[in-house]
Parts: C-alpha cells; structure tokens; sequence
C-alpha cells in the first residue's frame, strides 16, 4: 500500500503552467503561499486581514524575514506567552479566522488560474493507473487548502461530509492539520439567534481563551460559516508552529489511518519539510518495518535533509531524494519507477 504525504511546497508548485521561475508574489498573487508568506503584503491578504484587527499587532513580527521554521518559532514563542498575557489567546484565535478566509479565497483564485490542471491530478492519474485491485491508496496533507480534494473530484469523490474522506476504496485523505472548509464544533454555549457569522465570530474570538470544543467536525459551505444547523463552529487548522502537539482532525481519521499504516510498503513525499514529529512518531510506531521512502523537494540539499529525517527515526534505511519540485518530477518520466507496484 502507498502513502503519499503532501506539505506545503506541493500547493506551492502545484500548477505545471506556472513554474516556480515565477515564485515572486508580484509575478503570480494568487499562488498559494508558504507557512513564511500567509502574512505577505498582498493586496488580497491585506483585504482579508482587516476584517480581523485583533491580530494586527503580532502581524509585523511575522512579516519579518522569516524562512521556514523560524516563522513557526516566532508563531510559537507568541502562543507560549499566552499564559502570562492572555490577549495572545484572542490573537492567535483571529488568526485562525484569517487564514481560513485568506486561503480559502486565494485557493478558488488560483483555481482560475489553472482550471483543474494541475500536478496533483496528474499524478494521482498515474497512481490510479498502478492501484492494485481493491487497494486504496492513502493520501496524507498537511495543507489547509482542498487542491488535493478538487482534483480527486475528477476522479468521483466528493467531500461534502468529514466521513466521505476516508471511505473511498480509490483514495483516502487524511487532513492532520484541519481544512478551511472545516468546522470544529464549540462546546461553549454561545447564542445565535438574530445575530450574522462576523458577530458570532467576534464573540469566539473574544472568548477563545474560554472555549471548550467537541470532537465533532464538519463540511462548511463558505469562509465566513461559524453557525451551521444551530451549532456554532471554530475554524479547523491548527496553527503553523513549530511544536505541534496534535492534530486538528477527527479522531475516527486517525484511527483509521493508524489501522492501515501496518500495510504501507513505500512512501512518497511531495513538498513536505519532514519536521512534524507527532506523525513520524505514527508512522515509527505503526509501520511493520523500514519501508522505502522517495521524498520530492525543491533542491538536492532539502530533499536528502528531509530523507534524513526518516532515516534518522527507523522509518527508511535508504531514503531516494529527488530535487527540482512536483512540476519537474511530474515531468521526468524516470520518476516513474518508485511509483509502480
């Protein structure tokens, strides 16, 4: 059984018509940012942001230089100080609201950019064509946006409840991290009646440092929904710091993926820095033994880094690195080989 994890640099390289050559946001806006660029000073972003003045204060912080890990020490350090300064709370709770509009909207943005052609169908193209019989293959993100899920709509799945991600015989995914299109049900009593989403959203904010939630997630019809059927919900994604200590995901997900994680022979990464230590200990824990692992990145040094990391935790002996990104390996036909059964 193969899994394939995909990270952010996938969403990133995602189209093969716009080419990583492009990858200044004044050249190509709508491209789906990396977890350093979600506070970019792009027109839309701003647009997005001020409808969440709360956060503004921490915004400059992370707009600052920072690359890769260290803007998730920064998102760190700001939810840390939280216990002694508890306005962090409502901080980092407008945040999660902003990024579930921003991304959101930048996804179906980019979508008219490229129209369903992407590198993901593409791929899982060629990963339909080699699924053995009644195999499902197990599809595992860290991306908020449903790029992975439009694609697999070419293919007759759809995800119009949290169930219908994992049932399919053809693929499953696994979104660790949450989804923008996700609800996660607040246990805290909060009144709706006569009021709109934005006021009920200020209210969550307001009180974030309060809040208790069920583990009872769902499918939210548009960027702004926190009252679906006289329940009231939080956005579902975890915030991009650097320790995360679980995931944001139903616990049925996990489960399942637990259970089919003893059948995986191979994995293949796609755009992921291999630095969430929460899933490599699931995967050293419920894999059956070392398993060969090919893991896609923009360059040679990042790509045997990230290989590293499975060698490093038992989960490869021998891990492939291949560099030049998702546009380039969909491309290079010898890649191909990895992939078969």
């Amino acid at each position: 059984m193969l899994l394939v994890v995909f990270g952010a640099g996938a969403s990133y390289d995602s189209v093969p018509a716009r080419s990583l050559a492009f990858s200044k946001f004044w050249t190509l806006p709508d491209r789906p940012p990396l977890a350093h660029q979600l506070f970019d000073d792009r027109p839309q972003f701003v647009e997005d942001l001020d409808l969440f003045p709360q956060c503004k204060r921490i915004v400059s912080e992370l707009r600052k230089d920072n690359m890769g890990s260290a803007f998730e020490q920064t998102l760190q350090r700001l939810q840390e100080e939280g216990q002694n300064y508890p306005v962090r709370f409502q901080q980092l709770a407008a945040i999660r609201f902003y990024l579930r509009r921003m991304l959101w909207r930048c996804e179906d943005r980019w979508y008219n950019e490229h129209r369903g052609i992407t590198n993901h169908t593409a791929l899982l193209d060629r990963l339909d064509m080699w699924r053995p019989t009644g195999e499902p293959i197990l599809l595992v993100t860290f991306n908020y946006d449903r790029i992975l899920e439009r694609a697999l709509e070419q293919f007759g799945q759809t995800f119009n409840e949290i169930s219908h991600y994992i049932t399919s015989q053809r693929f499953q995914v696994f979104k660790l991290h949450g989804s923008v299109n996700w609800g996660r049900q607040v246990q805290t009593q909060i009144v709706t009646e006569n009021r709109d989403e934005r006021d009920i959203g200020r209210e969550l904010i307001e009180k974030a440092a309060k809040l208790t939630f069920m583990d009872e997630y769902r499918v939210l019809s548009s960027c702004d929904t926190v009252n679906d059927r006289a329940r009231v919900y939080w956005p579902a994604i975890a915030l991009p710091v650097e320790q995360k200590v679980s995931f944001e995901c139903p616990a049925t997900h996990v489960s399942a993926l637990q259970e089919k994680l003893d059948h995986v022979t191979r994995i293949l990464t796609v755009g992921w820095r291999g630095t969430e230590m929460v899933f490599l200990e699931l995967l050293k824990k419920h894999l059956s033994h070392p398993v060969p692992v090919m893991v896609i990145a923009k360059d040679g040094k990042e790509s045997t880094e990230i290989g590293l990391n499975f060698h490093r935790m038992d989960i490869t002996r021998n891990p492939e690195a291949y560099s030049g990104g998702f546009t380039d390996y969909i491309y290079n036909k010898d890649s191909e080989k990895f992939l078969r059964y």
